[in-house]
């Protein structure tokens, strides 16, 4: 009676399959072995289709290059707060995935542990523009993300910024709304609109 109740395991090539319906695509010269390389068929069985996302989200690093396997999603600690230019990097990342469309150049910041505050700039249509960021001593200020978030939405583009929370990571879309209801058809959590 207990196996009746079961989930029914989805082979990896079928939550692939499934991923790309939804739009999801791997950036040139990435291939899907080196996306699931490390972990195990059953890691991506255990939860179907969320951590194939969280691998796709995940740079691949070979050869002393990192990479990311596709520009729509990624998977970020938000603990990991030991470089001093993290908000450069966070920012960087998140221009990225809007395919470079959000207007933010010369992106500078650092993170002083010892004065305990944080330093943020960037040029957005050719005007300075810098921004209060709260210093926490172990975790990102999420008030960043909503910040960057609504630069983005004044944009007026089809495509925004999702996530799913899963403790301390955050596993970021940006995608469309055709995308983003069918992936939530498909993962647990679901994902959810940025909403600051």
């Amino acid at each position: 009676m207990i196996s009746f109740f079961r989930n029914k395991t989805i082979p990896l090539a079928d939550q692939w399959s499934k991923l790309q319906e939804a739009g999801i695509v791997l950036n040139a010269d990435v291939d899907m072995k080196q996306v699931i390389a490390g972990n195990s068929l059953s890691w991506y069985e255990e939860r179907p289709y969320t951590n194939l996302l969280i691998s796709l989200g995940e740079q691949i690093c070979t050869d002393g290059e990192c990479i990311y396997p596709s520009d729509q999603l990624w998977y970020v600690d938000l603990q990991a707060i030991e470089n001093t230019d993290l908000y450069t990097q966070l920012a960087e990342r998140m221009v990225a995935m809007t395919g470079d469309q959000l207007d933010m150049r010369f992106i500078r910041s650092c993170l002083d542990h010892e004065k305990e505050q944080v330093v943020f700039s960037f040029l957005h249509h050719g005007e300075k523009v810098e921004w209060d960021i709260r210093y926490y001593p172990e975790w990102a200020d999420k008030t960043f993300f909503d910040r960057l978030i609504q630069l983005d939405m004044r944009r007026g583009g089809e495509r925004q910024f999702v996530y799913m929370a899963l403790g301390q990571h955050l596993l970021i879309g940006y995608m469309d709304q055709k995308q983003y209801k069918m992936l939530n058809k498909l993962v647990e959590p679901r994902f959810e609109l940025w909403k600051s």
